[in-house]
């Protein structure tokens, strides 16, 4: 089992990945001082100084953090909530914060209806810094939704309309709830299949069930669908190079990326 090393001030202990922050303090034998405030457990002193040792370890091992993104994830939350405390993070970072719920199993609490369930959820491992987080994302993510709803009426239609004569975008919409909602699709003339623009959460269950996954995702960038005929199930899923954050600057008119990716996906084979 791989471990991570810590030292308390006195001999390294050894962490097992999985440990949560009480087994955590055993492991280490730290004595954090605990409070009560308004039904919370407040930790201090020597936490910090626990997870900041424990931060400075793995930050010297990234082959560590890459075998181990949930456990590297958790660190860095504790590190957040604990050491730096909670703060308004700009939207990289929420990109940042978006792949990072994607690629460890937490980008379906996205698609709860009820917003304080799943920031509750999610706040009761991480404390109030997560909540932030999650809230602040979700604004996010319903930022890029609207860039690439935007971009895609005033300038990709036109771009892809221009290249092809059968199977023209006729409407833009993006309608759908739940884990769907982070999707804008293309729907075109003469009975072709639609075509999705997806990303984050929308992205991971789309190319969960593709014939053909994308084998090294990267959730900060946009990806583009082809519904199979009959608009049951999916015929192709691709990335682009399209990153979130240019979406929510806003993509010039001459960019053409998504036009290609969208002309690749609807015509390729």
């Amino acid at each position: 089992m791989d471990t991570v090393t810590t030292s308390t001030g006195t001999s390294p202990t050894l962490l097992s990945p999985g440990e949560r922050p009480q087994s955590f303090c055993s492991a280490t034998g730290a004595r954090p001082t605990v409070s009560e405030m308004d039904g919370k457990t407040l930790l201090s002193s020597p936490m910090p100084e626990v997870l900041g040792d424990l931060h400075a370890h793995v930050d010297r091992d990234p082959s560590w953090c890459e075998r181990h993104p949930d456990q590297f994830f958790f660190i860095q939350q504790m590190i957040d909530h604990f050491v730096e405390g909670p703060a308004a993070v700009n939207p990289d970072d929420q990109i940042s914060f978006i792949k990072a719920m994607c690629e460890t199993g937490e980008s379906a609490r996205y698609g709860y209806r009820s917003q304080d369930r799943a920031a509750q959820e999610f706040a009761d491992l991480v404390a109030e810094h997560a909540r932030r987080q999650l809230e602040d994302s979700r604004k996010t993510l319903a930022t890029v939704k609207a860039g690439l709803q935007g971009f895609a009426r005033t300038t990709l239609t036109d771009q892809v309309n221009e290249k092809v004569e059968r199977g023209q975008v006729q409407k833009i919409e993006a309608k759908l709830k739940g884990i769907w909602q982070w999707c804008v699709a293309l729907y075109r003339a003469d009975a072709q299949p639609t075509i999705l623009l997806v990303f984050g959460p929308t992205a991971v269950v789309e190319n969960e069930k593709a014939p053909e996954l994308v084998s090294d995702p990267d959730y900060s960038r946009v990806f583009v669908t082809l519904k199979a005929t009959g608009q049951q199930g999916l015929k192709r899923i691709v990335q682009t190079d399209v990153s979130l954050g240019e979406v929510i600057n806003g993509l010039s008119q001459d960019d053409d990326r998504l036009r290609d990716a969208v002309l690749a996906v609807a015509f390729e084979g």
